[in-house]
């Protein structure tokens, strides 16, 4: 008898101290809001940054960077490159045929847009060579443009304008009102 009492009354002692401690809970507001916190920054951010596309099996051009940071997370998914960047556009047996150069570039990841900013160059394999100071690549439409001021040099001219239209190749564009020699 003198055991089952013990027994008892450790069981309801127990059954107490699980009832307080479960009446001592409550929720901290901002504990749970610190817990519900999105993260807003890069889920992947890498220095000396390069990469290789390919579509079909093909290379079709490789990307490098001084950083590279990847902010998929977001609502609209992008990448940021940016402390210097080069991408080379490869055509048959993997040669350049263009290289791109910029201080930064955001590529929109759902439609394959490219915005560059800050001391851009494009060269052709024919030594032509686009400067200006921001464009923006459509990779799937294969065309680069720009709304300001953009300079042409080719191996017999030079040309400026305000606003170009190019192939991402640099093989054929037009610059709106142009000048040059």
């Amino acid at each position: 008898m003198m055991k089952l009492f013990n027994r008892l009354r450790y069981q309801t002692a127990l059954l107490l101290g699980v009832l307080f401690l479960f009446l001592r809970c409550r929720n901290d507001e901002a504990a749970v809001r610190a817990m519900t916190q999105t993260f807003d920054g890069p889920t992947i951010e890498q220095k000396g940054f390069t990469a290789v596309y390919s579509d079909s099996g093909q290379v079709t051009f490789r990307v490098s960077a001084g950083r590279f940071q990847d902010y998929s997370q977001r609502r609209k998914p992008y990448q940021l490159y940016d402390q210097w960047f080069q991408a080379t556009l490869l055509g048959k047996a993997r040669k350049s045929s263009a290289v791109f150069r910029a201080n930064h570039v955001i590529r929109w990841m759902s439609s394959d847009r490219w915005e560059a900013q800050g001391n851009i160059v494009v060269k052709n394999a024919k030594g032509d060579r686009l400067e200006t100071s921001s464009l923006v690549w459509d990779q799937r439409a294969g065309t680069i443009t720009g709304e300001g001021f953009v300079r042409i040099t080719t191996p017999t001219q030079i040309l400026t304008g305000k606003g170009f239209m190019a192939d991402d190749r640099l093989e054929s564009y037009t610059i709106f009102d142009a000048t040059g020699q």
